[in-house]
């Protein structure tokens, strides 16, 4: 499945990803992309402020909803 979704970010011209709040801090099996690549971030409202912050300090659009 990463494969797959690396080969989708090699063809995108965003990338956008919508996670809720349990997965900020997380690490996962596999690495989709490194997070220079991400545009947007949309998540909960229950998300850490603190990891919103780092985001958009790394020029990721975070929206929370």
């Amino acid at each position: 499945e990463a494969q797959t979704d690396r080969a989708f970010l090699g063809r995108s011209r965003r990338v956008v990803v919508v996670a809720d709040s349990s997965k900020l801090g997380r690490t996962a099996f596999a690495r989709i992309c490194d997070l220079s690549e991400v545009d947007d971030f949309i998540t909960d409202s229950e998300a850490d402020p603190v990891a919103l912050k780092e985001l958009d300090d790394a020029g990721v659009q975070v929206t929370t909803c």
